[in-house]
């Protein structure tokens, strides 16, 4: 976090950009998508690790944010975003009088 918002960065490799859907909603953040199933049947692996199917996750932020300053970028399986701090909630500066 900086003194205009938060950073939120997650490791989503394989997903299609155009399955991913972000909603900011007072101080959460969330993000669905989905991971592509593959053409080989169940039974023909031994060991599988890699994701299928949906997914969502919910963040709480520690305060709320601005729901139309949101920035998203999602480059080779790195989803990175910048949501802004509402400006009632931004840090102000107190000048101290002598």
């Amino acid at each position: 976090e900086n003194p205009e918002g938060y950073f939120l960065t997650a490791e989503m490799p394989g997903i299609d950009r155009d399955t991913l859907d972000i909603t900011v909603l007072g101080n959460q953040i969330t993000i669905k998508g989905e991971y592509p199933d593959s053409d080989v049947k169940e039974d023909d692996y031994h060991r599988r690790e890699r994701k299928v199917g949906g997914f969502t996750r919910t963040i709480q932020l520690p305060s709320e944010v601005d729901p139309e300053n949101v920035n998203a970028e999602y480059v080779n399986g790195l989803l990175q975003v910048f949501i802004a701090r509402l400006p009632e909630h931004m840090p102000r500066k107190i000048k101290v009088l002598t």
